[in-house]
């Protein structure tokens, strides 16, 4: 693995018919923030609030600022580690890279290797799946004083795993099948 300081490095890409996933990354940021904001959070608050509605569902935000911003950092943290761990090799091999760009003041993981689109979207998913998903089932095992930090966790990757969302609706929109994503590129392997 390789870790990287600004954007993620470029990909040659010799595949036939190749097309760019993301054509701009601004508007991908922009249309990822309001998808976060204004729908995927508040309906996970909704549905924490109608399933447990003693878990104090916004808990984290009842912290001091440094406990807030340092819990929301932790977790997108551990969400890239999750993309990471989602790689082929779990993401030890030298075409897996993990970096973070100044200019969005984001971490990301990139792989540099050819993906098919299931392990692409399954790269995608896995923060949301271990993160978001996962805190709802173990919500019926863990004790009462645990929900509020269960909740703020799903609540809080969810709306930050936003982007990944749109990433995937790209991916099972725009790349064909049995097409290949190398870096942000997709299309055929030649022969």
């Amino acid at each position: 693995m390789k870790f990287k300081y600004g954007f993620p490095p470029q990909v040659g890409c010799d595949l036939s018919d190749a097309n760019r996933l993301i054509e701009n990354y601004g508007r991908l940021h922009v249309v990822a923030t309001l998808l976060g904001l204004l729908l995927v959070g508040p309906c996970l608050y909704l549905a924490w609030s109608l399933l447990w509605p003693h878990s104090w569902a916004l808990g984290v935000f009842d912290q001091p600022p440094g406990i807030f911003i340092g819990t929301l950092v932790g977790i997108v943290i551990v969400h890239e580690f999750i993309h990471l761990l989602a790689l082929p090799g779990s993401g030890r091999g030298d075409r897996s890279c993990m970096g973070f760009d100044p200019k969005t003041h984001l971490p990301y993981v990139a792989y540099l290797g050819e993906l098919s689109r299931p392990k692409a979207v399954m790269v995608a998913f896995m923060p949301m799946l271990v993160l978001t998903l996962l805190p709802f089932s173990l919500a019926w095992m863990v004790p009462a004083p645990y929900l509020p930090m269960l909740s703020s966790l799903s609540i809080l990757n969810g709306t930050a795993a936003s982007g990944d969302v749109c990433i995937i609706f790209l991916l099972l929109c725009k790349v064909p099948r049995r097409a290949v994503v190398l870096g942000e590129f997709y299309g055929f392997r030649h022969g």
